[in-house]
């Protein structure tokens, strides 16, 4: 298929993501990742040859974005489209079920974190009613008086509370993630607050939470270094 013909003759001006045969189309989930740069001077053979090796790993699809016309490419794999993404030197990728972007940073985090897992056990079990935001705390998370002050100061609400199998010798734990962005995590069987993080996107992200105000508020304390 001739791929450049077909961007040439594309004649949307509005902004979105479009078939090859020009209709508006949108997915419930995946990724959405180009390959193209403005300063790219791709041949017309080249051009085909990198979209449709590229075709093999989604659908080809056309956007429209600032009144510039681009291929990209719809994945269902975060990992095909994070891949793409860095191959090509891109600076962001479009989340469907996010209905946001996520830059270049924060792909690589996403990447470091899924790498992280795949050698350490994180495997959410089920919902549950349980609050770790209930449980004690032990001398050890009393004496972390600086993210202590930290997670005071954000405060919230329970949003979710789920458990967790880390695979830890202790048992099964709790993490209740707290609608500002702090993840409060406790033992399910000792009733004993374990510690608090101030959550960065990729880490709600891999609680299967898609919620855009709860990514964005993780973002936000990411760019304001709250999470270190």
């Amino acid at each position: 298929m001739n791929y450049y013909a077909l961007k040439q003759a594309f004649n949307q001006t509005e902004d979105g993501t479009y078939d090859l045969n020009g209709n508006p189309i949108s997915f419930p989930k995946g990724w959405q990742v180009s390959f193209e740069r403005p300063d790219d001077t791709y041949t017309e053979d080249q051009f085909n040859h990198i979209v449709g090796n590229l075709a093999e790993y989604g659908q080809v699809c056309i956007g429209v974005w600032g009144g510039v016309k681009e291929i990209s490419i719809h994945s269902d794999s975060f990992r095909r489209a994070a891949y793409i993404a860095l191959a090509h030197n891109q600076d962001a990728i479009w989340g469907w079920e996010l209905m946001n972007a996520l830059s270049r940073y924060e792909i690589l985090d996403m990447l470091q974190c899924s790498h992280k897992e795949n050698r350490a056990m994180f495997k959410v079990i089920a919902n549950t009613k349980e609050l770790a935001t209930r449980y004690t705390p032990s001398h050890h998370t009393t004496d972390r008086n600086e993210r202590y002050e930290v997670v005071k100061a954000l405060g919230g609400r329970p949003r979710y509370s789920l458990i967790v199998d880390t695979g830890h010798p202790n048992g099964l734990e709790v993490h209740t993630i707290l609608d500002s962005g702090v993840v409060v995590i406790g033992n399910l069987n000792s009733k004993k607050l374990i510690t608090w993080l101030i959550a960065r996107p990729a880490q709600i992200t891999r609680y299967g939470i898609s919620e855009k105000a709860l990514i964005d508020k993780a973002r936000e304390h990411q760019e304001q270094g709250l999470n270190q």
